[in-house]
């Protein structure tokens, strides 16, 4: 706050702004947003981060060097949520002077060429799968939510399903698995896997914008491999808390990050999950394999569903059951059905945040293209269908504000 306190007192008055856009939030005809960097307020050098938000669409696009006349303004002060954008590392916001924007150039820097390539990817997939299944497969592989029209993010909203089309762990840790997969296959060592598989792991962090809930996947897999390189024997709680630890002592405004907190709790959850698999798993293994020769036998793969099945359950409830409270209070309501819509909507995110990278990968093959697509058009019609019958019914979500209001008017 000191800080922002400072810049804000020294430039106000400030009527030359240059800056760089590294993000596009939203444009239409009649407003647009972007995230900027700041590097110069009259001759002064600056490097902040600030938003930019235009009554009237500029068409900006990444990467582009722009130059306007306006005043800086407190981000508390003008946003609506500003904790998100204190997440961010964003606590200024540009005022500008209407049609004072001019663009100057563009910037050549890495980072802002792998959001150039996050754009011409998701670009190439609204156009080779066509209407919200292309926008959904964008969303889910690259995190451009925006593209989802506002009755689909209302849909994954009411069945307490958001998550799914945010970047996270989740995404991060299919991700590893397909490629630790692939090198398994073509049988390099746990060591040479380790380092591959981290290092697309990093740039695929890069090329979504580094979310916090993925980092904190990155690091928790990092501290993995450097458990087997030094011979120790990896702890997942402890992997956790470093985790979250490395990520406040690096960027200490991300404890306004609520997706940093809702995936901290989720793998918590799922972290005492791990207790109960494991009581119904030896109860299992006790059938397959008894200790009488008299006791009736279960078949091993019986054993081996009937294990993935309960994992998968109480997996989500538990998971759901930690992010609850924090969740509700955050976004005003929770889902009456977010259980169940985890559970059917699981296979099929999983289906198609393993088979989209192939299908990029492979991009170039016409035939084999063809068919990746179509699958992947199915697969997304198809959900969208089912999200939106499980959302169709009322009163599936309870509103924190309702729930308090009754009380209240009671007591009055």
């Amino acid at each position: 706050d000191a800080v922002t306190e400072k810049a804000v007192s020294i430039f106000e008055n400030s009527s030359e702004i240059t800056a760089v856009v590294e993000s596009v939030n939203y444009e239409s005809d009649y407003a647009s947003s972007y995230e900027v960097k700041i590097l110069y307020v009259g001759e002064s050098k600056r490097s902040q981060k600030a938003v930019l938000d235009l009554e009237y669409s500029a068409a900006l696009s990444v990467g582009e060097l722009i130059s306007l006349k306006g005043t800086l303004q407190k981000i508390d002060d003008v946003a609506e949520t500003p904790q998100y954008y204190k997440s961010k590392g964003i606590l200024l916001s540009i005022s500008a002077v209407p049609n004072s924007i001019e663009i100057k150039g563009q910037s050549n820097s890495l980072g802002l060429k792998i959001k150039m390539l996050n754009q011409k990817l998701s670009y190439m997939i609204c156009e080779d799968i066509e209407g919200e299944s292309g926008n959904l497969i964008s969303a889910l592989i690259l995190g451009n939510k925006e593209l989802l029209s506002p009755e689909t993010q209302r849909n994954f909203r009411r069945a307490g399903i958001s998550h799914v089309i945010a970047i996270s762990g989740m995404h991060l840790s299919i991700l590893i698995m397909l490629f630790d997969f692939v090198l398994k296959k073509l049988q390099l060592g746990k060591g040479i896997r380790g380092a591959v598989v981290l290092a697309v792991a990093f740039f695929y962090l890069a090329l979504t914008g580094f979310s916090l809930s993925t980092v904190r996947a990155f690091v928790m897999t990092a501290m993995m491999y450097l458990a087997y390189y030094f011979r120790e024997d990896g702890d997942m709680l402890t992997n956790l808390f470093f985790a979250l630890f490395f990520i406040l002592a690096v960027s200490p405004l991300s404890v306004y990050d609520i997706g940093l907190w809702l995936s901290f709790l989720a793998v918590l959850g799922i972290f005492v999950a791990g207790y109960f698999i494991k009581l119904f798993s030896d109860m299992i293994y006790s059938k397959v394999k008894p200790k009488s020769k008299y006791a009736k036998r279960m078949p091993p793969k019986l054993g081996k569903l009937l294990i993935a099945l309960f994992s998968s359950v109480v997996i989500t409830i538990s998971a759901n059951v930690f992010i609850c409270v924090p969740a509700w209070l955050y976004f005003d309501e929770i889902s009456l059905i977010s259980v169940i819509a985890n559970l059917v909507v699981s296979p099929f995110v999983s289906f198609l945040l393993t088979v989209t990278p192939i299908y990029i990968l492979l991009s170039g093959i016409g035939f084999l293209s063809g068919i990746l697509v179509w699958t992947l058009k199915i697969i997304c019609d198809l959900l969208l269908q089912i999200i939106a019958y499980m959302t169709s019914f009322e009163s599936i979500t309870v509103s924190l504000k309702h729930s308090f209001t009754a009380p209240i008017v009671v007591f009055v």
